[in-house]
């Protein structure tokens, strides 16, 4: 069995790989990211404890690159995947952040504020808003 360090966290390679991505992320390399993701994605898809992890971080670098359908299908698919785990407290973080997106989208300046958030300061305006 893999390693897990921490109760409702990812298995420790994972964490580490996602750790990587994030900071990808925050020096504005998001297709980086992206292609890290994917391919994290891909190895995870069948292990039900990680996937939902790797959705949930990759769903913000999909905001930053202007994919918000994306975006929230992969918080809606991590709440599912957290719920049927039994880990509510990231279920509930993935719905929240779904909400916030579609809340704030309504409203230009609070999104624009969100997304350069999340962006970590790199993106000024939302790409494809």
């Amino acid at each position: 069995m893999r390693k897990q360090t921490y109760p409702n966290q990812p298995t420790d390679d994972v964490l580490e790989i996602i750790k990587n991505l994030v900071e990808l992320k925050r020096q504005g390399k998001f297709e980086d990211a992206n292609k890290g993701y994917s391919k994290l994605a891909e190895e995870e898809k069948n292990d039900t404890h990680n996937y939902p992890y790797v959705l949930k971080s990759w769903a913000k670098v999909l905001l930053c690159q202007g994919e918000y359908d994306k975006t929230l299908e992969f918080l809606e698919t991590a709440t599912k995947l957290f719920q049927n785990n039994g880990n509510e407290a990231d279920a509930w973080q993935c719905n929240d952040q779904a909400k916030i997106v579609r809340n704030r989208y309504k409203n230009r300046n609070e999104f624009i504020d969100y997304v350069k958030a999340v962006s970590g300061g790199v993106l000024d305006f939302p790409k494809n808003y």
